[in-house]
């Protein structure tokens, strides 16, 4: 077909026909050997659960950008750390069995414990600005602290020490050390007082943070 024309590649798609033509042979023999494994139905259960839990790890990171963004002034600061930690350090959550609406937060044992109280701040002010009665879209999702515990691999590296658990940092090895390459700075946690505030105060609010008032905040 594709000597005849039929097909219109380009030179370097022609290049990479045969790889992506391996490539979905793969896909498709997984997808084969996946549905006809004994476990067929648990293992498509599991996976369907542990993409619904990183879709709402995504989520997540996005609103509380979302919320850095809308105030640059009061919570610019604490945008490099929360990019530093991307979707990989953001805790990711259960659906309780007896309570579906209840999702149990699965702590990052890792990271300091004034690290999650930063991220509680920022999913607060993201409620209360932009979840707030007549608001548009889909509810938030109700997390609860529990003691569950993210099983998944650390791997971020270059994280100021002081948001470290400092249990977690006295397991580590000299080598395993060297490898985090923890910066020496305190990292500095002060969230604004004034964003904890009622969604009907929002526009003197954005006045006082200098925010365009204009901009929709709820």
């Amino acid at each position: 077909m594709l000597e005849s024309g039929a097909i219109n590649l380009t030179t370097k798609e022609k290049e990479n026909l045969p790889k992506m033509v391996q490539q979905h042979i793969r896909y498709l023999c997984r997808r084969y050997k996946n549905k006809n494994r004994s476990d067929a139905e648990m293992f498509n259960t599991r996976r369907l659960k542990n993409c619904a839990t990183d879709s709402r790890k995504r989520t997540l990171f996005e609103t509380r950008m979302r919320v850095i963004d809308r105030f640059p002034v009061a919570l610019g600061k604490h945008r490099q750390l929360m990019v530093h930690l991307g979707v990989a350090g953001t805790s990711s959550d259960e659906e309780d069995e007896e309570n579906p609406q209840i999702f149990r937060i699965r702590r990052r044992r890792e990271l300091s414990t004034r690290v999650a109280q930063l991220k509680s701040n920022l999913d607060f002010v993201y409620a209360l600005y932009y979840k707030g009665p007549g608001s548009k879209g889909s509810q938030l999702n109700h997390r609860v602290p529990s003691e569950l515990v993210a099983t998944r691999p650390f791997s971020i590296a270059g994280l100021p020490i002081t948001c470290l658990s400092r249990r977690w940092l006295s397991e580590l090895s000299e080598a395993e050390k060297e490898f985090y390459r923890f910066q020496p700075h305190k990292y500095d946690y002060s969230f604004p007082q004034e964003l904890f505030v009622q969604p009907n105060e929002a526009r003197a609010l954005a006045r006082a943070l200098s925010v365009n008032p204009d901009s929709p905040i709820l």
